[in-house]
């Protein structure tokens, strides 16, 4: 009997930002704007695809994935940060290490005014 694969519990993607061809200064306006719109939006799980950037050059020990090293401190310090409930690495087939899952908090809903007196 063939063996069944076993199947990932992957996350649903509302919204998806792509960063590639992208300057860090619109990358972080992109950012920003895309996690306000997916919020407003009641979208809860975005992937934000950075790339992988240069990994290592033989020259030197230093990585170069500038948008995949900030990003994630991006969305710590930015006022944003108070609708995001977490960031983690997202799986292989959504791209790995050049991508990030990020799960923003439900937007709170509005109660209904029963105090109208007409």
């Amino acid at each position: 009997m063939a063996k069944k694969k076993k199947r990932k519990n992957l996350p649903r993607i509302d919204h998806e930002i792509d960063l590639h061809y992208l300057s860090q200064a619109q990358s972080y306006e992109v950012i920003i704007a895309g996690l306000q719109y997916a919020y407003d939006n009641n979208k809860t799980c975005v992937l934000i695809i950075t790339g992988k950037g240069s990994i290592k050059s033989k020259d030197s020990d230093t990585t170069k994935g500038i948008l995949r090293k900030n990003v994630p401190k991006w969305l710590e310090s930015h006022t944003l940060s108070k609708i995001i409930l977490k960031v983690c690495p997202a799986d292989n087939s959504h791209g790995g290490e050049g991508a990030l899952y990020v799960q923003l908090r439900k937007k709170p809903k509005l109660k209904a005014n029963t105090d109208w007196p007409y």
